[in-house]
C-alpha cells in the first residue's frame, strides 16, 4: 500500500461524527471503482464505505453517522 492508499484508509477510520462525535462512519465513495490500492472490501465489510455509483450532485453525502444518523458532504 502506498503512502496516499494508507493516508486515505487512516482517514476513513479517523474520522468523527460532527453532531454526536461518534466514529461509526460510513464514506459514501462515488464513480466507478476500479482495483483498489486499499483494502476496500475490508472496508465495505465493515460498512466504513459504500458505493454511490456515478452520479454526484449538489446533495450528494460524503459521510453518514451510524449512530446519529447525521449526513453531511
Amino acid at each position: 500500500m502506498d503512502d496516499v492508499s494508507a493516508s486515505w484508509a487512516e482517514t476513513v477510520w479517523s474520522q468523527r461524527c460532527r453532531r454526536c462525535g461518534g466514529n461509526a462512519l460510513t464514506y459514501h465513495l462515488y464513480g466507478m471503482v476500479g482495483p483498489p490500492d486499499v483494502d476496500l472490501n475490508g472496508l465495505l465489510d465493515a460498512k466504513r464505505v459504500v458505493l454511490e455509483g456515478c452520479t454526484v450532485g449538489p446533495d450528494s453525502l460524503t459521510w453518514t453517522c451510524t449512530e446519529c444518523s447525521h449526513g453531511w458532504n
